[in-house]
């Protein structure tokens, strides 16, 4: 029967043999110091405690630069899209759902819900015709009533 390697290791600590080798690189990591900083260094350290005498809750608070919001200019681009939420009857929506199922069945496989409000948005200001733009005022006060998630820089 083959003895393992554990078992010759024993046999060699016990008759004052060699030490685990994990217990010299212990020993060895003790006896050094840490390097030097040198002089010529313009960064200033702060000593700190030495980690096994800190309480176990301490832990140092990283310092994080607070970014300054910066003031840009409102470029609105009409054709981007946005998200936008609001009421709509439930006979309304299965409707829209019923519309793009025919158009996927009739070979616009691409065709999504969005795409149907469009075209229903489009066909009604045709059927409306110029619509006259909002005052200012009323789109000041509608900024100003906004809900909803804060932008971080705005």
């Amino acid at each position: 029967m083959k003895k393992k390697s554990a078992d010759l290791f024993k046999v060699i600590t016990k008759s004052g043999g060699p030490e685990h080798p994990l217990k010299s690189l212990a020993k060895n990591t003790e006896r050094e110091e840490p390097e030097e900083i040198e002089e010529d260094d313009d960064t200033e350290y702060e000593e700190e405690e030495p980690i096994s005498r800190r309480p176990t809750s301490y832990r140092p608070k990283p310092t994080v630069e607070q970014k300054k919001p910066v003031a840009r200019p409102k470029q609105v681009d009409m054709n981007s899209s946005v998200r936008q939420t609001f009421l709509i009857r439930m006979s309304m929506i299965e409707a829209i759902k019923d519309i793009v199922y025919y158009k996927k069945v009739n070979g616009n496989l691409y065709c999504t819900q969005q795409d149907v409000v469009e075209e229903a948005i489009e066909a009604l200001l045709e059927k409306i015709g110029d619509v006259p733009e909002r005052p200012e005022e009323e789109r000041k006060r509608e900024q100003q009533k906004k809900r909803g998630r804060k932008k971080k820089y705005e």
